[in-house]
């Protein structure tokens, strides 16, 4: 994996304002044609919302999740799965494998038909849980929203 640099808190701060409360940043100073007090950053095509630092994108979530707390985490988690949500209270660190927990919203993601019985199977840790296998198709959401609220807690996305 590529090793991602560094936020430098100082550059930040001489250049850009944050609303931890609203997900928003703001320029401090006019930057190519952005005045002061315009809000930073595009939406990606893939929901993302992207600001540019010193020529490099970066993330705005990073961004706001670092100047808010002063950490730099790995992975950082959307709780509501909404990409552009930004907000501090929709923001948390998480391990890869948590974050894979909530990456996707399918419903149901897993559950599918073999022969005449409905499986359903979940990851985490990078080790497959399985339901067993029943008739009934709701039943087995049931069974998988159980499983997967058991091994993710609170980063369960079902």
């Amino acid at each position: 994996m590529k090793k991602r640099t560094s936020l430098d808190r100082a550059l930040l701060e001489e250049r850009f304002t944050i609303d931890a409360e609203k997900g928003t940043i703001r320029y401090r100073m006019a930057v190519k044609g952005n005045q002061p007090g315009a809000t930073a950053g595009t939406i990606r095509s893939d929901g993302y919302v992207r600001v540019k630092i010193a020529g490099k994108p970066r993330f705005a979530h990073r961004i706001i999740y670092f100047m808010a707390t002063g950490d730099e985490p790995d992975y950082i988690d959307h709780v509501n799965g909404r990409k552009s949500d930004n907000r501090i209270s929709n923001l948390r660190a998480a391990t890869n494998s948590e974050n894979m927990c909530n990456h996707q919203k399918r419903e149901p993601q897993g559950v599918y038909l073999r022969g005449s019985r409905w499986h359903g199977r979940v990851m985490k840790d990078y080790k497959t849980h399985r339901i067993t296998p029943t008739e009934d198709r709701d039943e087995a959401v049931r069974r998988l929203h159980e499983l997967r609220e058991s091994l993710h807690r609170e980063f369960a996305s079902c």
